[in-house]
């Protein structure tokens, strides 16, 4: 059997320049490669975005979405 590289990646929800004026602080969803040590994708977000990961389960190989919102103070 042949052991297939993956990719570990992380996710980093912080914050951004502050928008003045405005009731919302903006976050950035970020994804990166642990093992690369790049970022692989950076979007804006703000409270009550919602995003969604798909993924394949590691040992069951079933199919994964789970969704996730941005809270009032950036929690996820």
């Amino acid at each position: 059997m042949t052991l297939r590289p993956f990719l570990h990646v992380v996710i980093i929800l912080g914050i951004t320049i502050p928008c003045f004026g405005q009731n919302e602080l903006p976050f950035s969803i970020r994804v990166e490669s642990l093992e690369r040590k790049e970022v692989l994708l950076d979007l804006p977000g703000k409270p009550g975005d919602r995003f969604h990961i798909h993924y394949i389960h590691s040992s069951d190989k079933t199919p994964i979405q789970d969704t996730f919102e941005i809270g009032r103070m950036g929690e996820i």
